[in-house]
């Protein structure tokens, strides 16, 4: 709408300015022609003007949103990999203790008899007396 209303002033501008040619300068008509065409000039200037800001501020809006996106996007994934490293230092501290859990309970197993044959559980089989 905007873009009709300005070529309809510059229609008329450039219809005035013909116009102002057929009129001598000082007269009467001239001066209101020259006054015309100065009001029409100012208010194109000013739909002009106004018409770049409303695209400044659809793009500043634009921007904004893409923005809101983005960090929003950002947060998502920053959650994502929070969850992914505590999932990581949880797995660091219970899979070492349910392996030498097993490890241990295989290993006692295997020593049923009473007397410690291996290597490794001889090294372990002070740590496992009472002692006060």
């Amino acid at each position: 709408m905007n873009k009709e209303i300005i070529e309809l002033m510059e229609r008329e501008i450039i219809t005035l300015i013909k116009e102002l040619s057929m009129h001598q300068p000082g007269t009467k008509e001239f001066d209101d022609i020259t006054k015309a065409i100065d009001a029409l000039y100012t208010t194109l200037n000013k739909e002009k003007s106004l018409m770049l800001e409303e695209v400044k501020i659809e793009k500043d809006a634009e921007s904004k949103f893409r923005d809101l996106e983005l960090q929003q996007n950002v947060n998502k994934d920053n959650k994502i990999l929070t969850a992914v490293k505590y999932g990581i230092d949880i797995a660091g501290i219970v899979l070492p203790l349910a392996f030498y859990g097993v490890w241990m309970n295989r290993g006692l197993e295997f020593e049923k008899e009473g007397s410690f044959t291996s290597s490794t559980f001889k090294g372990l089989f002070g740590k496992f007396k009472p002692t006060k």
